[in-house]
């Protein structure tokens, strides 16, 4: 396949019509897919998708926005991908139920759109410490239901960030040090952590003066437990 329509009919083929796919394109973890730059929405909802694809090469890729968005089986190797040229990765995993797998050795350099990026991807809990994610702009809904998520990500350099709605809604394992975060871009907090019942952090050194929609930020659910204490709030 060498381009994205081409790529979607073999992927299409090889889900419906195993036999004709192998025949025609081989096994798909030796498809040359080189030449392709868009990759969106390819295993979209391909619930039964859960074949081998770390052989790929998509060092060309620009676009990964929901490529396995709902393929709520897959859960393969993909640690050795090049995506340093990827720019929009919104929804790739998100309702990607099964995955978790390794991606700490990805470039996402270059990436500008986060959102909804692990949004309910349940099983998900790996290192993300030393992701560059400077350019990112848009990280809303990036953690969204991601019940497993509680990776070290104190690091991140989030200062060209603008929104954060709902980041860590019902991430309700997440519990990490976030107070070195530059938040100061930042002009949407809605629900960051609305039901995020783990969550207990000192958020008191934050710049939220930009901030102008904070509702619900760390709200919860009539009886439902929470760990929230509001240390350093009073500081804002």
């Amino acid at each position: 396949p060498q381009t994205t329509a081409e790529l979607q009919t073999a992927v299409d083929m090889w889900i419906d019509d195993n036999e004709t796919a192998l025949a025609t394109y081989g096994e798909i973890n030796t498809w040359d897919v080189s030449l392709i730059t868009t990759m969106s929405d390819i295993f979209m909802n391909k619930t039964a998708f859960n074949d081998d694809l770390s052989s790929w090469n998509v060092s060309n890729v620009t676009n990964m926005s929901r490529m396995f968005n709902g393929a709520t089986q897959f859960n393969q190797n993909l640690s050795d991908w090049i995506v340093s040229d990827v720019t929009d990765m919104n929804q790739i995993f998100r309702n990607a139920s099964n995955f978790n797998q390794d991606l700490s050795g990805w470039n996402v350099s270059n990436v500008t759109d986060m959102h909804n990026m692990f949004d309910w991807a349940t099983s998900f809990n790996q290192d993300l410490s030393g992701w560059v994610v400077a350019g990112v702009t848009n990280m809303d809904n990036m953690f969204v239901g991601a019940s497993n998520f509680n990776s070290n990500i104190s690091g991140w350099n989030v200062s060209g960030v603008t929104s954060m709605s709902h980041m860590f809604s019902d991430a309700s394992s997440f519990n990490q040090v976030l107070s070195g975060w530059d938040v100061s871009n930042v002009t949407n907090m809605r629900r960051m952590f609305w039901h995020a019942q783990s969550f207990d952090q000192d958020l008191g050194a934050w710049d939220v003066s930009n901030v102008t929609d904070m509702w619900g930020m760390v709200s919860m659910q009539e009886g439902q437990p929470t760990a929230f204490t509001g240390q350093g709030l009073e500081n804002w």
